[in-house]
């Protein structure tokens, strides 16, 4: 009796703890339930109800939800943006004439299909392309009722592959005319200028960063390089130094940022990348060539001056390649990613943040500040410029 006793204040204890187990479960579900992470979802519906019911103008559901997206979509930073299906559609169409491979701009109006643009210096152009010129076969296919983007197909291909065009040059009268055009890698406009100062010393603005921007500054130093005009077969000689216009440079692709460092440093961190998503975490280093340069760097930048070029003054100034003149940069280190949605629209938005060498980040906060700060007095009197040759004819 007394064993059948004890069995059962144990078998009762063990009930027992479970019951409040239990309920300690039971508890913590229904708090983790009712922390709804889109509980002011009702909120917002109700709010689409009573603008729509009362608000002096009418408005479609759908055109308040776009409305609330963008507005959200806002709220995250200055960079971020939504796109409706209708906006997005128009970047897409405008972005899709680009043919990069001919170097040519297409738009379609009415079924024709015009070239708005023409590279110079592309393949178009060495082909006699003229802005202007209608397309009316592709490779003897009509391209009717195609849409931009599936025209744009047509004409890209691998480099070095040519494309016959049947083409109208409209005039009185228009004129038909047959080319072939020889693909090439993407053109684009020249970024890059420099002039070779008194005292061997270059000075190189750079517009922004774009497809080739490195490989064209590396073409405008060797231009700029001085030689002896006594001795034409003597080596070319270095220069004294270079001065690296950033200013009001927005910025562009990274792996030129990247690139244009490489030239002037070893192996060494350039770049990295961090975002709350793995994915988007990286790091971008530069690596030993024979053709690395040491000659002393002195870099321009400016409020205006953002992103990409950001990275590259931060960079070589974090690495002690170069001494930065001017004034404090934009502090846009971030950058954005595109999100296509089923209904047509998109979503850029920011996924990570700049850190220069040091671990340093590029922000609003944190913009790339120049070691030798410089006020620039009027645009005839580029006095930044002129603080950057003094340190140049002078050791760093």
């Amino acid at each position: 009796m007394l064993r059948s006793f004890k069995a059962l204040i144990v078998v009762g204890g063990l009930l027992a703890a479970g019951l409040i187990t239990g309920s300690s479960v039971a508890t913590s579900a229904r708090n983790n339930m009712n922390k709804n992470p889109y509980e002011g979802l009702d909120t917002l519906a109700r709010t689409i109800t009573t603008i729509r019911a009362n608000h002096l103008e009418p408005h479609s559901p759908l055109e308040l939800v776009q409305g609330a997206i963008a507005g959200m979509v806002s709220s995250l930073d200055p960079y971020s943006r939504y796109l409706s299906p209708e906006q997005y559609d128009e970047l897409s169409r405008t972005t899709a004439g680009q043919i990069g491979r001919l170097g040519i701009h297409l738009s379609l109006q009415d079924g024709t299909l015009e070239i708005d643009r023409v590279s110079p210096g592309g393949p178009a152009d060495l082909a006699g392309i003229q802005v202007g010129d209608q397309i009316q076969r592709i490779e003897g296919t009509a391209p009717n009722k195609l849409t931009l983007a599936e025209t744009a197909t047509m004409l890209e291909g691998a480099r070095g592959s040519s494309v016959h065009l049947d083409l109208i040059r409209p005039g009185s009268p228009p004129t038909t005319m047959a080319v072939v055009v020889v693909r090439d890698d993407p053109m684009s406009e020249g970024v890059v200028s420099g002039t070779l100062l008194e005292g061997g010393i270059a000075h190189i603005k750079i517009d922004a960063f774009q497809w080739r921007t490195t490989e064209e500054l590396v073409t405008t130093l060797q231009r700029l390089e001085p030689t002896s005009s006594e001795e034409p077969n003597q080596e070319r000689s270095v220069l004294k130094g270079i001065v690296l216009d950033l200013r009001d440079n927005p910025g562009g692709l990274l792996d030129e940022a990247v690139a244009t460092v490489d030239l002037f440093v070893g192996d060494e961190l350039v770049v990295e990348t961090r975002g709350r998503n793995p994915h988007h975490s990286s790091q971008e280093h530069a690596t030993t060539q024979p053709s690395d340069r040491t000659t002393p760097l002195v870099i321009l930048v400016n409020e205006g001056s953002a992103s990409a070029s950001e990275l590259v003054a931060g960079a070589l100034q974090d690495l002690g390649r170069a001494a930065i003149v001017g004034g404090s940069t934009t502090g846009k280190g971030v950058f954005q990613r595109v999100y296509e949605f089923e209904d047509g629209s998109a979503l850029y938005l920011t996924v990570a943040q700049y850190y220069l060498p040091s671990g340093r980040p590029i922000g609003p906060d944190t913009p790339v500040v120049p070691d030798h700060p410089v006020v620039q007095e009027s645009p005839e009197n580029d006095s930044q410029l002129d603080v950057a040759v003094a340190l140049l004819r002078r050791p760093l």
